[in-house]
């Protein structure tokens, strides 16, 4: 098979168009995020979530000052439980190969 254009559209599937006919299939991708989190009282840590676009959350911090409580709350939920306990596995090693994969990267964190 010969892939004459390859698409992507915004439930993270990219079309590929065959060489001559209209033939046209999907690959169904799930979106990943990596996310540097930096708590400015220690080393970065990181982790990966998957299936959601957090792109508009880059570079927030819980606690900033341009914050809405919205933000500061969807961030909280994506690392805490109610308790204040972490519900994702960070790591100090940077997950290259989900980049390399297509995963995007943020930077989100707690300002204290």
């Amino acid at each position: 098979m010969r892939i004459r254009e390859a698409t992507h559209n915004s439930q993270h599937e990219t079309e590929f168009h065959e060489g001559k006919g209209d033939e046209t299939f999907k690959e169904t991708k799930s979106m990943k995020t990596v996310v540097i989190w930096d708590e400015m009282q220690g080393d970065i840590q990181f982790f990966v979530v998957e299936g959601k676009d957090l792109s508009h959350l880059s570079g927030k911090y819980v606690n900033g000052a341009d914050n809405t409580e919205e933000v500061d709350s969807e961030i909280s939920n994506l690392c805490y439980d109610e308790n204040g306990q972490k519900t994702v596995e960070m790591s100090s090693e940077f997950p290259i190969n989900e980049v390399k994969a297509g995963a995007s990267v943020i930077v989100l964190g707690f300002l204290p």
